[in-house]
């Protein structure tokens, strides 16, 4: 500020008096309504806004609104049904490719080598890349009545040359004549074809398609023939159609699978076989709009034009309504509503809408497309005899080029009237407006700078000649009142400097709290850091630890800080009482989560005239330090248990502790499963009961399977921790009553184990990595499986105190498919407890019984007949039928029903297979108390359920103390 200024008097000066001011006047003089500025600005302004308006209105109403969308429509319909006759010139150039090898093949001799020389020369097609290979299929015997399989198949090979395959031959194989491709055709009329579904060939990942045509002989079916069709050059052609539509286009098949997308990576699934390959298959419209929400108005549209096709078939001349089923009998390939759109297809329905209007089959608008992220159009079109769905999608806006051109019309209309009255009121606003407040706001610039010898020019009676007088009095009075304002600053100032010094440099939190508990207006700078940006001062203390403070600290809280300002505590006594060291406080965080820190309240308390009136709150964020030891601690055991685990899992081959791990992870998952499915609501008490009985069980059944693969592999660490979860599991499952309380602790159990799990992946992922480039060449699966079980075998016996040599036999090496391999382990597993725990007899009762004192358990594998088939056998001693009927007898008090199937009514006696079978009913036993290896009646119930569960079976034989065998079967 200008120290002129500050010192001038505070009377006005006599040259103050020349400068051009009205004087004040007692009274306030009228004012006329043609001198009120604001009404003459809103005249003008509201003529120029009427006469905008009206012409807006005007051209927008007459040419706006009706353009944009017609014009629109009609240039992407267009666009669009040359699209699709571009792909239709491509399929029905193959589909005559295809009609001529049909017509072809009825005039060759049957002789293998003849069709080897004619037919590769056609299926090439003078070398058109896009062909990936094509053939003959005859109907069983129709080639040679000797043999049901003698197709004739070319397929590309690496060099792009055609070569012979007779992998469809194979005895062993699933054969052709149940094929989605090869079934349909059978029944359309010669000469038609038919397109098959589309798949991702294996080697180059690429999008393919198969044309089916059908071969008559003397009027009778006698086989297909077929052309494989590339779809590599879809992307680009839908790239082409995009930058001439401007949006983006796409293509899915008969069944809604994509064919083409602009974002490949959002329509693939990339995995391996269970022979390692690598897979990548296009997913499903449905699929999509799982994971994507602003997809799924598209594919609910694309779903519903299939039931409309499916509707318009059925009202087609000559279609045949059992076309579907017979289509479904006859081919595993063919789901029942597959075939119904294959038998809806094939009539094809939308001909007759076809020749009268376009292929455009729909179109409708999306607030929110799932590429554009914007408002959009959707247009679909059907593809004739492929039947498959061309999608455009345009944004709204591209339609709004329209409605440019007319704005542009328009602005350039307007101009040409609103330039002239824009002019007229400019030189009205300037003279009667603009001058004057430019003059005042210089005026009022130069005050602000500190010039408080600035004045304006009264220039007429309005507003702002009365605005200008007012402004220099204003002025003037505060000329006279600034220099003992700054003086009364200046002490201010120095008074304030140290206390915001002091407070905005210290590091801890420092407040003043009132007897009321309200935090004072001035606090340190650090107390905001460590509360957050809220505002503190007059906030209430104890409300404020309410909000950020666990529950049981608000109540000793409350109760220290009355003590806190009693006058009758001494200080030393208020130190030792104090809550508040290291307590646990969450604040919200920016990300919307709350953040946990650890703070330390320390209070010095200020005493006036014998009482305490305020105190003195230091805050400090010990958070660091709790973490650091708590970090400490959980590093410790953490290292502890994966020395363990390390220990734990030396002795197991690589491939076997990751089998592990996967089924481990399996079965965990199956318990969360279980457990989010058990919803009770509304149901009565007994069928409470019934469920949460039923949950336990399933339960159990998991555990138990992770224990007897953790047990066989030697993971003692784990099989220990399963077994531990199966006591609880047991202990819930004895209780008379049930309540969804009860399985909290299951649930913390699990979540631990997941846990364990965790850890377990990372020390078998690095301990496995060193032992496998250690290790000798793999075995086959199966002898991988019996090594592990002799072990196991090996330790049960030493762990009972009894003798069993073990013995496998295989025939030849048997690869078993990943998703077999963990039953295959809890199901021998569970065997090889039961052999070592029930079965095989102690040296001494062997000998007593005239047998070996060493028992013998034998495991052997084959395949046949499309089945992988185990055998398990022990010679031990067999079922005792005595036990196992009065147990029987104690089950069917349970379970009245049971009893029924186990008695011979006629012969009135105990069926002995039924007895047999009765081994896997769940909670069947006949052992006398419980250990760690059997007595709980749950293990060969859960391997049933997983055994069925893959489709397999699994049975038993025995013979009373002589053997007792298991007999698997599974289907590859």
């Amino acid at each position: 500020m200008n120290p002129d200024v500050a010192n001038a008097p505070s009377s006005v000066s006599s040259t103050d008096s020349a400068l051009p001011i009205s004087p004040l006047s007692p009274t306030v003089p009228s004012r006329r309504l043609r001198d009120s500025l604001a009404l003459e600005a809103i005249l003008w302004l509201a003529v120029l806004a009427t006469a905008v308006l009206a012409a807006i209105a005007l051209l927008m109403g007459l040419y706006g609104k009706r353009l944009v969308l017609d014009e629109s429509r009609r240039r992407i319909e267009e666009a669009g049904n040359r699209s699709v006759e571009e792909l239709v010139r491509r399929s029905r150039e193959i589909s005559a490719l295809v009609r001529t090898v049909s017509e072809t093949v009825p005039q060759l001799p049957k002789d293998a080598e003849r069709m080897k020389e004619v037919l590769p020369r056609l299926i090439d097609f003078q070398g058109d890349a896009a062909v990936a290979g094509g053939g003959y299929w005859p109907e069983p015997k129709a080639f040679d009545p000797t043999i049901d399989r003698s197709s004739f198949f070319w397929g590309r090979n690496a060099a792009q040359d055609l070569q012979f395959f007779t992998d469809y031959n194979d005895p062993f194989g699933p054969g052709y004549h149940n094929e989605e491709w090869y079934v349909p055709v059978k029944h359309l009329p010669a000469g038609r074809t038919f397109w098959s579904r589309s798949y991702t060939d294996p080697y180059t990942y690429e999008p393919m398609v198969t044309c089916t045509g059908n071969v008559f002989e003397a009027g009778k079916f006698v086989g297909t023939t077929t052309i494989d069709l590339r779809l590599s050059g879809l992307r680009a052609l839908a790239e082409r159609w995009q930058k001439g539509l401007g949006g983006y286009a796409f293509l899915v098949d008969r069944n809604n699978k994509f064919l083409s997308f602009p974002k490949p990576e959002l329509v693939r699934q990339e995995g391996f076989d269970d022979k390692g390959n690598r897979t990548s298959e296009f997913i499903f419209t449905k699929d999509l709009a799982k994971n994507q929400p602003l997809f799924r108005e598209v594919a609910d549209a694309l779903d519903r034009m299939d039931s409309e096709i499916r509707e318009r078939a059925a009202k087609t001349r000559g279609f045949d309504p059992t076309l579907a089923e017979r289509i479904d009998a006859e081919s595993y390939a063919i789901s029942a509503d597959e075939a119904k759109q294959i038998a809806a297809v094939m009539s094809d329905p939308l001909a007759e809408e076809r020749e009268e209007k376009g292929n455009l089959y729909r179109w409708f608008a999306v607030s929110d497309d799932l590429i554009h992220h914007e408002p959009s159009f959707v247009f679909v079109f059907n593809v004739p005899d492929s039947y498959w769905k061309l999608v455009i999608v345009t944004p709204q806006a591209l339609a709004g080029a329209v409605a440019s051109r007319i704005s542009r019309l328009l602005l350039v209309s307007l101009a040409a009237a609103i330039l002239p009255l824009l002019f007229l009121a400019y030189l009205f606003l300037r003279r009667k407006l603009i001058r004057p407040v430019t003059a005042l706001a210089t005026a009022a610039a130069q005050v602000r700078e500190g010039n408080l010898e600035a004045q304006v020019p009264v220039v007429g009676s309005d507003e702002i000649g009365r605005l200008a007088d007012s402004f220099n009095r204003m002025v003037s009075r505060l000329r006279t009142d600034t220099a003992s304002l700054q003086r009364a600053n200046r002490e201010l100032e120095r008074t304030l400097s140290m206390t915001d010094t002091i407070m905005a440099t210290v590091h801890e939190g420092l407040f003043l709290l009132d007897a009321d508990l309200r935090i004072a207006p001035k606090y340190s700078a650090a107390l905001k850091s460590i509360f957050g940006d809220e505002e503190l001062a007059g906030a209430d203390f104890l409300d404020l630890l309410r909000r950020i403070t666990p529950e049981k600290t608000h109540e000793l809280s409350a109760r220290f800080l009355k003590l806190l300002f009693n006058p009758t505590k001494t200080d030393s006594v208020v130190a030792k009482i104090n809550p508040l060291k290291e307590v646990e406080a969450s604040f919200p965080g920016k990300s919307g989560q709350l953040e946990q820190k650890f703070l330390n309240f320390t209070f010095d308390r200020i005493r006036l005239d014998g009482k305490v009136g305020q105190a003195m709150v230091t805050v400090a964020d010990v958070s660091a330090r709790v973490q650091l030891a708590r970090q400490l601690a959980e590093q410790s055991q953490r290292m502890e248990r994966q020395s363990e685990l390390l220990i734990s899992v030396m002795h197991v081959e690589p491939e076997m502790l990751r089998d592990f791990i996967d089924g481990a992870h399996t079965e965990l998952e199956r318990i969360n499963e279980t457990l989010r499915a058990g919803s009770v609501e509304g149901a009565t008490l007994s069928e409470r009961q019934a469920t949460y009985r039923r949950l336990a069980d399933q339960i159990f059944q998991s555990v138990h399977s992770i224990k007897g693969t953790a047990s066989m592999l030697r993971i003692d660490y784990f099989a220990q921790a399963a077994h531990r979860f199966e006591d609880k599991v047991n202990l819930l499952r004895g209780r008379n009553v049930l309540d969804g309380n009860d399985f909290l602790p299951i649930v913390l159990e699990l979540s631990e184990m997941v846990d364990g799990l965790v850890e377990i992946r990372e020390v078998i992922q690095r301990f496995a990595e060193v032992k496998q480039s250690q290790s000798e060449e793999a075995r086959d699966d199966a002898a991988q499986l019996a090594g592990v079980l002799e072990r196991f075998v090996t330790d049960l016996s030493d762990k009972h105190g009894k003798l069993a040599a073990f013995r496998f036999q295989s025939a030849g090496r048997i690869q078993i498919p990943f998703r077999f391999k963990t039953t295959l382990r809890n199901t021998v597993a569970q065997l090889a407890r039961n052999s070592l725990a029930h079965g095989i007899e102690t040296p001494s009762e062997r000998r007593a019984a005239g047998k070996p004192e060493q028992g013998s358990v034998l495991f052997a594998a084959r395949r046949r007949d499309g089945h992988l088939e185990f055998l398990y056998r022990d010679d031990g001693r067999g079922f005792d039928y005595r036990k196992m009927v009065e147990r029987a007898k104690d089950l069917a008090r349970l379970e009245p029903e049971l009893i029924d199937g186990l008695i011979d009514r006629e012969q009135n006696r105990w069926r002995n297979e039924a007895l047999d079978a009765l081994v896997f009913h769940p909670g069947f036993t006949t052992a006398l108390e419980v250990t760690e290896d059997a007595g709980r009646g749950m293990g060969l119930a859960a391997v049933k359920d997983q055994v069925v569960a893959l489709g397999g079976t699994i049975t038993v034989r025995q013979k009373p103390g002589q053997y007792c065998e298991f007999h698997i079967v599974l289907p590859v």
